[in-house]
């Protein structure tokens, strides 16, 4: 698991997107993270969502994960699509327009 994570970063990195730099941006902006924790998810949520996943030891319901999500879609698409790098993921979701 550990690996998978550290490989999304290195990709998203090596074609320019600046997944650290980015994700504190994200994370140091005033919002409902400032105020709880992982913990304190309001509503009711099957067990699975809070359980370890992929990176997230807190599973993906949680403040990490929503501040990286964009950053790995934006990594999965300049994998995918190697020809456009960062813009990738922009390639991806034109060819559906």
């Amino acid at each position: 698991v550990p690996q998978a994570f550290s490989k999304i970063v290195k990709t998203a990195e090596d074609n320019g997107i600046q997944w650290e730099k980015a994700r504190r941006w994200i994370e140091n902006q005033d919002g409902p993270w400032s105020n709880t924790s992982d913990t304190e998810v309001e509503g009711e949520y099957p067990e699975y969502y809070k359980r370890e996943f992929h990176a997230y030891d807190n599973g993906n319901l949680c403040w990490k994960a929503a501040f990286e999500q964009e950053l790995a879609s934006r990594a999965v698409g300049a994998r995918n699509f190697p020809a456009y790098g960062e813009a990738g993921e922009d390639a991806f979701r034109g060819s559906f327009d």
